[in-house]
């Protein structure tokens, strides 16, 4: 469920390959510091909504739980995906398979 509603959001945005853009401070400290140190569950990690890979902004408003496993395989699928693609290509729908 938490991959399908990833995936909406995704397919929502306008996405375009980017250089990634981090910002010095982790997202889960970024995140922790405004919702509490005891705000992240365990097996849960913080999640860019709009992946910054795909023109996401590092930002807490483009932050939001996901479950590690979800996070980190949809992460490095995408980035497998769109590794041939030149800098600046959009995409639109996103699917899971």
């Amino acid at each position: 469920m938490e991959a399908d509603a990833k995936v909406k959001a995704l397919t929502e945005a306008d996405t375009v390959k980017t250089i990634v853009d981090r910002k010095g401070t982790s997202a889960s400290s970024r995140y922790k510091s405004i919702f509490g140190k005891d705000s992240i569950p365990s097996n849960y990690d913080i999640d860019h909504i709009v992946d910054l890979q795909l023109g996401g902004v590092d930002d807490i408003l483009n932050m939001n739980l996901l479950y590690y496993s979800v996070n980190r395989s949809l992460g490095v699928r995408i980035k497998d995906i769109i590794k041939d693609y030149p800098l600046g290509t959009k995409f639109g729908k996103f699917t899971i398979r």
